[in-house]
């Protein structure tokens, strides 16, 4: 977390964590989502949400949680993140089965022990798998694999997919080193 904040990113409290949710996150039925007016905003309107003022040059809010907390199990589309402090490799493991949920979209981890990558990889059996590297990486840009989506509309209402997205195209991409698909 020191590292996050060197590189300009903003550490909120675990008060402001749970009052940006409170703003930003809604229940459907069982699951936990980002709301429309929050989804994909910058840190600035995330932080006006809970009556901070953050710089335009922050690209990142993060704190600390539980790994049951609403942050935690939300689909990430937003540029506020969670960290859960975990015991070991396996107890990270599991934390991450539970807050993925069965959904197989996107996983990613931080290693250099090839064979944690593995096991968590094929623990998870997401579609997009990304190591050492932030998750987008894994569905394209300059620095990703390619086209690749999950999503038929985001919240906003846009449609984000085609219908070659629909085949189950299993790809691991290891940021700055190997890389699979």
């Amino acid at each position: 977390m020191r590292e996050m904040e060197k590189a300009g990113n903003v550490r909120l409290t675990t008060a402001q964590m749970d009052a940006l949710g409170g703003k930003a996150l809604q229940l459907s039925g069982k699951h936990w989502l980002i709301g429309r007016d929050y989804a994909g905003k910058s840190a600035q309107v995330l932080g006006r949400a809970i009556g901070m003022n953050i710089d335009e040059n922050v690209p990142l809010l993060f704190g600390e949680t539980d790994r049951s907390h609403p942050w935690v199990v939300a689909e990430q589309m937003t540029c506020c993140i969670p960290v859960v402090r975990v015991r070991d490799f396996d107890d990270g493991l599991a934390a991450s089965l539970a807050a993925e949920h069965g959904f197989k979209h996107t996983a990613g981890i931080f290693t250099k022990n090839i064979d944690r990558a593995t096991q968590f990889t094929r623990a998870l059996d997401c579609d997009v798998n990304v190591i050492n590297g932030g998750t987008l990486r894994g569905d394209g840009g300059d620095l990703g694999e390619g086209y690749f989506s999950h999503t038929i509309a985001t919240p906003t209402g846009e449609g984000i997919c085609t219908p070659r997205d629909f085949v189950r195209k299993r790809r691991i991409m290891t940021h700055a080193a190997l890389r699979f698909v």
